[in-house]
């Protein structure tokens, strides 16, 4: 049966046949249930359900992942690939990639992980391993150099850990310009205008 909340592609049913088989407790079964809820409705994760698997992941099922969790930024345009990190209850993780935003950076060498997205309250290792997977398609599809951005605010752990570089501060690009008038900016925009640190890791 579908589940409301994220799109019918998240969702990982081998939680169910175990269910079925009747070979959980009834305590996992209610804590799987407000694990379901938490996912749907507010882009939580309680907890790991089973072996957490890596699979690839169309840009459609990406974009509808990075609506559902992401907090500041929208649905990617471009697109190379995408790899998405699951357990046996849904997705709990995606990463995209495509070419450098930057013209001076697209140099047929490099490409751009544009976005990286996970449940609140992911394992701790998600995000890097959904990077390392990034930098072996890239180096697989015969590119040199991965780079990405976080904003300003954000530690960048994730990218430590999977052995990226922290290269840069980047200006964020002004918003309200005499040419452009803008209203008094909400919170999203706010954290959009925020600079931004860019990451670089040589694949090969």
């Amino acid at each position: 049966m579908a589940r409301p909340g994220l799109a019918e592609n998240h969702w990982d049913y081998s939680i169910d046949e175990a269910i079925d088989n009747k070979t959980l407790t009834d305590n996992e079964i209610s804590r799987i249930g407000l694990d379901t809820m938490l996912r749907q409705l507010r882009g939580h994760m309680t907890e790991p359900w089973g072996r957490t698997a890596i699979r690839s992941i169309s840009q459609k099922d990406a974009n509808a992942f990075i609506s559902h969790v992401h907090r500041h930024n929208k649905p990617v345009q471009g697109w190379k690939y995408g790899t998405s990190l699951w357990d046996d209850i849904s997705c709990i993780g995606v990463v995209t990639v495509g070419r450098p935003v930057a013209r001076r950076l697209d140099d047929g060498e490099t490409l751009e992980v544009t976005r990286l997205a996970l449940l609140a309250n992911a394992p701790t290792n998600a995000a890097s391993r959904l990077l390392g997977n990034a930098a072996r398609v890239a180096k697989e599809l015969g590119y040199n150099r991965l780079i990405s951005y976080t904003l300003e605010s954000e530690d960048g752990v994730a990218y430590q850990a999977s052995g990226w570089k922290r290269t840069e501060r980047v200006k964020s690009a002004q918003w309200n310009r005499p040419s452009r008038k803008r209203k008094k900016l909400d919170e999203e925009m706010e954290i959009i205008r925020q600079d931004k640190w860019r990451w670089e890791k040589v694949v090969n």
